[in-house]
């Protein structure tokens, strides 16, 4: 009796823990950074924080670590020497800062193999950080469009909407909001890995898979919404990657996984059916060429003016190399991470985040190589994909610094769980 009541008292703090996370995403002012801030205390106060000396030990973290650190430290100081982002202020630059760096170290500081659920709990902690902001943008995505949930109308021209915190006329564009997004769509991998089978055994598996789908959904609606187009290519290189893992690094089977992809698919042609059952068909043909995705990828296809932006940034790494957007490029930035900070703060804080992204891929590949279970190797191999479409496509940390906190928490998170695991 004492030992089923310890349980449930770990499982509630772990809920606990989860619902921080979520909160944190949600971009909530104040109460959202808050959260941040507390999010060790948190941690700390449920036995959940520690620190093992073999962790300081191993080469990659440790790398990981100083590359970060000094990374953020010199990307916002050169922002705030050259007066960049001026408008935020210092308080906004240091709040930022400690972000970053915390949400890093406490994903590198816990004892996963202390908390419940172990090892669906390095999921569970991701996808609840991951969820809030889905959530975030959807909320605000669909308080735009007056919470219209057909496929009718929802286009939104100018593709920038305010948040649905503060309401107004400050808009977040679209890429801002689209990068969670990504991380959404890329849920098609854990989708895969739980899809319930008919038996009232699996209760659990089913109301998990149903939220999962919803978020899934939710960033489907905003995808559309907001006329993006690297969503889908996150879709359809998540659903590539799933049927290459789990048949060359796994027992699945392949006839196994091409099933969970059609009812998968079966599910998406039901959801477009829903818009027909309640408009006229013919308008809702008519419509489909109107949405925002739907015309972009008729006028542009896959063509995108950021590889020209590349090559403008990379050909004038020696005539700028210490940043302060000296260069002369045809838009604001340079729509990818590394050459972003290279545009803002110069080639020291882009080779730095460099050297710590390069490291993660040491670690991921010993990562992918743990006999493990497949609905968590599913999840973390898709959410990198969500975040190299993120890196690549995105100025991710002009356009929301907590997005990379969050990046950051879950490499730290996945390192941790490494770590623990070939010791």
């Amino acid at each position: 009796m004492q030992v089923t009541s310890i349980k449930n008292k770990d499982k509630l703090k772990f809920v606990a823990l989860c619902l921080n996370l979520f909160i944190i995403s949600l971009s909530i002012p104040t109460i959202s950074t808050l959260f941040v801030l507390f999010l060790p205390l948190v941690l700390k106060f449920f036995g959940y924080l520690r620190i093992p000396k073999y962790l300081l030990k191993s080469a990659s973290i440790s790398i990981s670590i100083v590359s970060l650190i000094l990374f953020v430290i010199i990307n916002y100081y050169q922002l705030y020497s050259y007066g960049l982002d001026s408008q935020k202020g210092p308080g906004m630059f240091i709040i930022e800062i400690v972000t970053i760096i915390l949400l890093f170290l406490t994903g590198i500081c816990l004892d996963l193999q202390k908390m419940p659920f172990f090892p669906f709990n390095l999921v569970a902690l991701n996808l609840s950080l991951f969820s809030g902001g889905i959530i975030w943008v959807f909320l605000s995505v669909a308080q735009y469009n007056n919470w219209n949930f057909s496929l009718i109308g929802i286009a939104i021209a100018n593709r920038a909407v305010p948040t649905i915190w503060k309401g107004g006329t400050d808009l977040i564009n679209g890429p801002s909001l689209d990068i969670f997004s990504y991380l959404g769509v890329s849920l098609i991998g854990l989708l895969v890995a739980i899809v319930p089978t008919p038996s009232l055994g699996n209760f659990r598996k089913l109301i998990l898979f149903i939220g999962v789908l919803s978020l899934v959904f939710m960033s489907v609606y905003s995808s559309i919404s907001l006329g993006a187009r690297t969503p889908i290519i996150v879709f359809l290189v998540s659903l590539l990657t799933i049927f290459m893992f789990t048949n060359f690094s796994t027992k699945a089977s392949k006839a196994k996984i091409l099933r969970i992809i059609i009812y998968f698919c079966m599910g998406f042609i039901a959801f477009f059916a829903s818009s027909v059952l309640v408009e006229n068909f013919y308008e809702f043909i008519n419509s489909l060429l109107d949405l925002g995705i739907g015309s972009r990828f008729a006028s542009k296809g896959l063509e995108t003016s950021r590889y020209e932006l590349w090559q403008q940034v990379i050909t004038q790494i020696p005539d700028f190399p210490w940043g302060g957007r000296s260069m002369i490029i045809s838009a604001p930035y340079a729509h990818n991470i590394w050459l972003d900070q290279m545009y803002d703060a110069g080639i020291l804080a882009m080779l730095l985040l460099l050297t710590f992204h390069i490291v993660q891929i040491r670690i991921l590949v010993r990562f992918f190589r743990l006999d493990m279970l497949i609905k968590v190797h599913l999840f973390v191999l898709c959410t990198v994909v969500a975040f190299i479409g993120a890196f690549m496509q995105a100025p991710v940390i002009q356009a929301n610094p907590v997005y990379f906190g969050i990046s950051c928490f879950f490499f730290g998170s996945v390192s941790r769980f490494t770590t623990d695991a070939v010791v």
